[in-house]
């Protein structure tokens, strides 16, 4: 364990040494566990106490929470205005389409007469209630 081992580094020109370090295992081993400590507690800090945790996948806090809400019920939104435009203007290009399919099921005369009759008597029977439930004493309806 205490054995000792050499690490010279040597200029490559002209061979004179930069460098010595005399290691044993037990130095080794103790230099690659600080090292490796050292390095956790370097990028600890480093993504506790600085901006860059706000880019880690995951991060959240409630007001960019709440950004993230605010901007999905304003896509939705958006979505659901070019829905409709998109059926106003097929809708606006079918009436303007002049290719119309007429209807083959023509009605008669008698049959147009009656259905107008049944129309009329409907609209005359919602009058006659409406009139009668503003004649009735102590509503507050004006006449």
């Amino acid at each position: 364990m205490n054995a000792p081992y050499d690490l010279r580094i040597r200029n490559a020109i002209d061979g004179e040494e930069m460098l010595h370090f005399a290691l044993t295992k037990k130095s080794l081993y103790a230099f690659v566990s600080i090292f490796i400590v050292g390095s956790f507690l370097l990028l600890s800090f480093l993504f506790l106490f600085t901006p860059i945790k706000y880019y880690i996948p995951g991060f959240e806090t409630q007001n960019s929470r709440n950004k993230i809400i605010q901007l999905q019920q304003q896509v939705d939104s958006l979505e659901n205005y070019e829905r409709a435009s998109f059926k106003l203007v097929q809708n606006a290009l079918n009436v303007m389409d002049t290719t119309m399919v007429k209807d083959t099921n023509s009605l008669s005369t008698q049959e147009l007469m009656s259905a107008g009759m049944q129309n009329v008597e409907k609209v005359e029977t919602r009058n006659k209630i409406a009139k009668k439930i503003l004649l009735q004493p102590g509503t507050n309806r004006k006449k």
